[in-house]
């Protein structure tokens, strides 16, 4: 519903890009629908950052499996494995991230992008398929975009890590609790 109202809008932005780069002057525009594809790096929720996470710190088997049956689809941006496997969805620990790692990532972007840190989107259109580094580099033109996208999954890993030791300390608790009494289910969310 969102899309339909605000595409427009940032195609009229990518529009004025692309028109200023053929003019050899600088994109007037930062919020392009580029600018957003930087920042859902493995989709919604930025969870490519989730999965890196999972990837690296998760001590539960119940989470690396999902981690790493995910990362897969996560790199291209698919992050449904991810948002139903850990789950994500309906999941009040991990909702919170889920809408939080956005927001700072688009305010941490939009401050480097306006203070010229980061060259703006350029209007070029991508699949929305490309995984991060290189669309980073290619909607922008420069390094820069690719070296903002290895920040944001960076930040964004940080701000999911907390929310993810809490569920992964759930699911060991499970994990221990099924090998002490076999009928006891596999993941009790609290």
């Amino acid at each position: 519903m969102v899309n339909g109202i605000i595409r427009p809008l940032w195609m009229e932005n990518q529009t004025d890009n692309i028109a200023a780069i053929q003019a050899g002057t600088t994109p007037p525009h930062i919020i392009t629908e580029q600018f957003f594809d930087m920042i859902w790096m493995g989709g919604a929720g930025a969870t490519l950052s989730l999965v890196l996470a999972m990837l690296f710190f998760a001590r539960s088997k119940n989470m690396r499996e999902v981690a790493r049956l995910g990362a897969g689809a996560s790199v291209f941006n698919i992050n449904e494995p991810i948002l139903f496997g850990l789950p994500v969805i309906m999941n009040p620990i991990m909702l919170i991230p889920f809408n939080l790692v956005p927001l700072v990532l688009v305010t941490i972007q939009y401050t480097a992008m306006k203070l010229g840190a980061v060259a703006v989107t350029t209007g070029v259109f991508i699949p929305w398929t490309l995984p991060p580094v290189i669309s980073g580099f290619i909607v922008t033109g420069h390094i820069s975009g690719s070296v903002m996208q290895l920040i944001n999954l960076l930040i964004g890993a940080m701000l999911y890590l907390p929310f993810m030791r809490i569920v992964d300390k759930q699911y060991r608790a499970a994990e221990r609790a099924a090998v002490t009494q076999p009928d006891a289910p596999l993941a009790k969310q609290e």
